[in-house]
């Protein structure tokens, strides 16, 4: 929760809150856009087992879409 009035007055305090506000912000898009991207291929996982075709199994295509994509930052927001 952020102090307003330390905010206002403490540029240690305003420095440190908008850095770990920026950091969020920027884990958060990251997130999204990984999201988005296991969205879309577990829609081309049912178009292509409609249509016969062979497509990775669900449970692996997270691990495939973000496959080289920094994600130990994610790993504090378990807690």
């Amino acid at each position: 929760m952020k102090l307003i009035a330390r905010f206002a007055t403490d540029a240690g305090y305003r420095e440190g809150w908008l850095a770990g506000e920026a950091e969020g912000k920027r884990l958060q898009a990251r997130s999204q856009t990984a999201g988005v991207a296991a969205g879309a291929a577990y829609s081309g996982y049912r178009v292509g087992q409609e249509g016969g075709k062979a497509w990775p199994r669900p449970h692996n295509v997270a691990n495939e879409v973000t496959n080289g994509v920094e994600t130990d930052a994610l790993k504090s927001l378990e807690q």
